[in-house]
């Protein structure tokens, strides 16, 4: 795998420095603003590394010299070779004028550039001394600073005078937190290993980089066959508690309570906070920046740093968290008084002192931490309730916990002995029926006949009996039975494979006036994508229009990911390989709560770039992906993922790695969906038996029946278009036929596909190639346009001939890395690379000849020469890759 060559330090950070350069080239100031560990140094010190022309100086504020005045300026005094004079001690102006002349003297004709590090640490009279230079026109100032309120005064002025550029660090995001971790490892990390450090140190670089050694040290974050996963919950019992236990030794009694009490409960409204703790110290705290406070009706306070709340809470002795869970427990009007963002936090916190919250409060824990995907949080909530003693509600949030993270057996096996011990009328009972439509999701993925399916019915049987219930319903709930019921049949109908019994309650859902906006959303999703897979991929893609927008409502974990994960699929079957990738885009800026995270998180963008022909991007994504599901695979996704990976090194010709992933592939641990069973089987056969294909052309076309039997066209589409490619004219055939009935671009792109292939019609199969590219199906497209310019092809016109070059080419350089202009261009020699460099620019090809003393007729001889190289067709084919 490739791994991003930005040093380490700078990761997530070259617009930032652009910014700072370019500041300093105008000759202005700079002013670096975030809170520890965000980088502000590192950026500072590149601004001066990649200053040579300048002479650079460095001034660092710190709690010792900020004691004293010019406390600051010492150090650089002495490396200067003077000292304070006597004269200057108590004149600014006269120091600044002693302090100017020395760095002229020292610089010579250079410019002169001074750092100033921590500049909230600066005593009053350095600030004055260093504002006075930064208001001079041979000085460029860069100043770095926790935030402005804490900066001195002076420095303050000279921002809002606009003699300073302003630079705000953020976190970095997931991906960049990716980066960072890969560089620091020296290898690519699982996106869950990534996601895990990100929710655990909210992207502060400096944290980052001190949790990566931990977790390495502690062998939590493990090396599998050369990429880094997660192999438990990561700790915070080293460098990182040391560096957050300085700050808190810094802290006086009351603001460490504070904190302490925070850090436990999480969130507390500002008037129970003072009723807790003394306002001055509150007041000390969010002036720091250690707590921030939310919200206008009624304030809402917390820990900034989730960090810092970590380090707390593991570091309190249990005699002392005892003492202050009974204080907060005392004044707090619990359960009724908590706000719902401290009932986790609450609950946790009770257990931890051995002391058993009230069960309502455990409920609402529980459903909670699974709403926000914390599946194994919510497990311990639910168990800390003895099993006689749980209700139905807890019994609910247990199961869903255990089927998130996999365990589906265990949970049926729970539901069961809960059904078992309940007696009396569940009429107009939602907890009923949401433990009775979980109950339908499990049975069906236990294998035909299995002893569960046996004693107690299908899923559909289940979803008759609630039926059954729900028509009796008079009650102000009646509407939202129907409605999960609804989506439960659905959602069955899709696992099955059988997306066309979907459609119609779907579309119902999504017209229904009395319906959540949450279960239309839902319900439009999985429309879109039934309409998808059975061959209206058009009309499907127009449901996602409003779905889309969706996407960017405020929702729990759970909801997002169900909803993210069928407007996935939907543009996946609809064959919009460039649409799902965006989608992608948009899920990754979302952060770690959204879907595609842990095991998935790598394999929907490696299922497309596979799908696509781009072996080594999916490559780069599947590996790292395999071995983390080889720790943990809650989602049922090793088998597709070892067939994708299959496919992909199959791509690059690596035909024992291919085998070797087809041979090591599971089985899925339950009964998985059909669209992913159906990817598999599809991916695992192109792997298999790539070099027969008679066998694999006849593997495909058996694949595409099974999936027309359900009326699955989309399915059908992929198998036989690849099977037509590979000269399989039954194929061809079959796929000109189903192509016709659907609808949507990519159905489209086959029917001018087959129809051109089956015909010999370049235009056709231009077209096609062209809408393919469009697509983003640069395997296909390249086929296509292969196959115009093949023998009996081409001779129907040089123009489309020509044209077919340049969609050939253009999706050659897609395909593997080693394809690319970039690659291809460090094989030229110096001459050619210049031709290179001219032909891609504005001269006329008369020009390029004069200036390289060679005949118009020999630029051109060479040109195409090196056109083949590159796989370019011409001149503006080349400009546009150089673009």
């Amino acid at each position: 795998m490739s791994l991003d060559t930005e040093p380490a330090r700078l990761v997530g950070r070259a617009e930032s420095l652009r910014v700072l350069e370019a500041a300093r080239d105008a000759g202005r100031g700079s002013l670096i603003l975030g809170p520890q560990g965000i980088g502000k140094s590192s950026l500072a010190q590149a601004v001066a590394g990649g200053s040579s022309e300048y002479y650079v100086v460095s001034i660092h504020g710190t709690k010792v010299s900020q004691r004293t005045s010019y406390g600051a300026l010492a150090w650089l005094l002495t490396q200067l070779g003077e000292d304070i004079p006597a004269d200057t001690a108590a004149q600014p102006l006269l120091m600044f004028q002693r302090l100017a002349a020395l760095l002229r003297g020292h610089a010579g004709q250079r410019p002169i550039l001074v750092c100033v590090f921590n500049a909230q640490h600066l005593d009053d009279a350095t600030a004055l001394v260093i504002a006075q230079l930064a208001r001079s026109s041979e000085v460029t100032v860069v100043v770095t600073a926790t935030d402005l309120p804490s900066s001195p005064a002076e420095l303050f002025a000279l921002w809002s005078d606009g003699l300073l550029q302003r630079v705000d660090l953020e976190p970095l995001t997931l991906r960049q937190t990716k980066t960072l971790m890969e560089q620091t490892l020296g290898g690519p990390v699982s996106l869950r290993a990534a996601a895990a450090m990100w929710n655990a140190t909210e992207g502060n670089p400096q944290f980052i980089l001190l949790m990566a050694a931990e977790q390495k040290e502690a062998g939590t974050l493990v090396e599998v066959s050369g990429a880094w996963v997660a192999a438990g919950p990561y700790v915070r019992s080293g460098a990182i508690a040391e560096l957050v236990g300085a700050d808190l030794a810094r802290m006086s009694a009351a603001e460490r309570r504070i904190v302490e009490i925070l850090s436990f409960v999480g969130t507390l409204s500002l008037p129970q906070l003072l009723k807790l703790a003394d306002a001055q110290a509150l007041d000390n705290l969010q002036e720091k920046g250690t707590l921030s406070i939310s919200g206008a009706a009624m304030p809402m306070v917390r820990v900034s740093s989730t960090t810092l709340s970590a380090v707390v809470t593991g570091s309190v002795p249990l005699g002392r968290s005892r003492e202050l869970w009974e204080e907060v427990s005392a004044v707090l009007d619990v359960p009724d008084g908590l706000d719902p963002s401290a009932v986790p936090g609450y609950v946790a916190w009770s257990l931890a002192c051995e002391a058993l919250p009230p069960v309502s409060l455990v409920e609402q824990a529980a459903r909670l931490a699974n709403s926000n995907g914390e599946h194994r949080r919510a497990l311990a909530y639910a168990r800390c309730v003895a099993p006689a003693d749980r209700s139905r509600d807890l019994v609910t949030e247990e199961v869903r916990a255990l089927m998130a993270l996999g365990e589906n057996h265990e949970a049926l096996s729970i539901l069961q002995d809960h059904e078992w011990k309940q007696t009396g009328d569940a009429a107009e009972d939602g907890s009923w029926i949401a433990l009775m439509l979980l109950k339908a999701a499990l049975l069906r993925t236990m294998p035909a006949g299995s002893g569960a399916a046996v004693s107690t019915g299908s899923g559909g049987a289940v979803c008759t009996e609630v039926r059954a219930r729900v028509n009796g319903y008079t009650g102000s709930c009646k509407a939202e039975a129907e409605a999960a019921l609804t989506l439960t049949q659905a959602e069955l109908c899709i696992a099955e494979g059988h997306y066309k019994d979907a459609v119609e309650p779907l579309l119902g859902l999504v017209s229904a006036p009395d319906v959540a906006p949450g279960v239309r959303a839902r319900a439009r999703a999985m429309a879109a994508e039934a309409l998808a897979v059975t061959g209206e991929a058009a009309q499907g893609m127009e449901l996602l229009e409003e779905t889309s927008a969706a996407l960017q409502t405020p929702m729990s974990a759970r909801e997002q990911a169900a909803l993210a994960t069928r407007v996935f699929y939907a543009c996946f079957a609809a064959g919009e390989l460039q649409r799902a990738l965006e989608l992608l885009t948009v899920v990754d800026s979302a952060g770690p709560k959204w879907s595609f995270r842990g095991s998935g998180g790598e394999l929907a963008p490696g299922l497309i770039r596979a799908a696509a022909g781009q072996a080594d991007e999916a490559l780069d994504l599947l590996l790292p992906g395999i071995s983390q599901l080889r720790y943990s695979d809650p989602e049922n996704l090793m088998p597709l993922a070892a067939a994708l990976t299959a496919y992909a090194y199959r791509l690059r010709g690596e035909t024992q790695n291919a085998l070797s992933y087809v041979a090591m592939a599971p089985r899925f641990r339950h009964r998985p969906d059909w669209y992913p069973e159906h990817s598999t089987a599809y991916f695992r056969a192109l792997a298999a038996h790539a070099e027969d294909p008679v066998l694999l052309a006849g593997q495909l076309r058996r694949l595409a029946e099974e999936s027309l039997s359900r009326s699955n066209v989309s399915a059908a589409l992929s198998c036989l278009a690849m099977a037509a490619s590979l000269g399989d004219e039954a194929a061809a055939v079959e796929l000109q036929r189903v192509a016709t009935a659907a609808s949507g671009r990519w159905a489209a792109v086959l029917t001018d596909y087959s129809a051109g292939r089956l015909s010999h019609d370049a235009p056709l199969l231009l077209r096609a190639a062209e809408g393919a590219a469009e697509l983003g199906h640069h395997l296909f497209a390249y086929r296509a346009a292969v196959l115009i310019r093949s023998e009996g092809v081409a001779a129907t016109g040089r123009t489309a001939a020509r044209s077919a070059l340049a969609v050939e080419n253009k999706s050659f350089r897609k395909l593997r890395r080693d394809n690319t202009l970039e690659r291809r261009m460090k094989e030229l020699n110096s001459f050619e690379t210049e031709l290179v460099r001219l032909a891609g620019g504005e001269r006329t090809r008369a020009d390029i000849a004069a200036e390289l003393n060679l005949s118009p007729r020999t630029i051109d001889w060479h040109l195409g020469k090196i056109f083949d190289k590159l796989h370019v067709s011409d001149r503006s084919e080349l400009k546009e890759a150089l673009g």
